[in-house]
């Protein structure tokens, strides 16, 4: 039994040999994929073009000419996210724009952006943004309590902005919802 073992290669080792190894000669060129640059400026700007509207991925396949899986595929590895999380990040950010700029409510913002209703919004703001979109625009205005008083202290640190990597940073919420300490 051991001189079988001691016979079998040693994948491992083998594979970090390998890797050691330097490569000379020019770099690697970038990996291709994803949908031709024309197609995808065509399906950005018809995203863009009905924000408000309900858009789906059949649509956009169409316009590019693939079929769902495949366009949804090529879609991510071109823009970096799938469509549907690139269409909430769009309708976030101008949510984000509209609250900033205008005195619109915050119903108007979510029909403007494309939702149904301002509990839509609300709840989909707080899952990205960590915020909601009364308190957000409170904090980027300076109405009310000042960022950071003591009345409300989180009001930075949540706000955040709507920068464009903002999206993700929504996703890991450690101590948002932890019950307050007994006495």
């Amino acid at each position: 039994m051991n001189a079988a073992r001691e016979k079998t290669p040693d994948w491992n080792a083998a594979w970090q040999r390998a890797e050691s190894v330097p490569v000379s000669g020019p770099p690697l060129p970038p990996p291709k994929g994803g949908l031709a640059p024309w197609v995808e400026r065509r399906c950005r700007a018809l995203i863009q073009r009905r924000l408000a509207e309900n858009i789906g991925l059949d649509e956009l396949a169409a316009e590019a000419g693939l079929s769902l899986f495949h366009f949804a595929r090529m879609f991510k590895q071109s823009v970096g996210m799938p469509p549907r999380v690139y269409l909430t990040h769009l309708r976030l950010e101008r949510a984000c724009e509209l609250l900033r700029q205008t005195n619109l409510s915050v119903t108007d913002v979510a029909q403007e952006v494309g939702y149904s209703s301002s509990q839509v919004l609300a709840r989909v703001f707080i899952k990205h943004r960590r915020v909601s979109p009364s308190e957000y625009r409170r904090a980027m205005r300076g109405d009310g309590d000042p960022p950071g008083s003591p009345e409300n202290p989180r009001a930075v640190e949540r706000a955040g902005g709507c920068a464009k990597d903002s999206l993700s940073a929504g996703r890991a919420r450690s101590g948002d919802r932890s019950p307050a300490p007994r006495p």
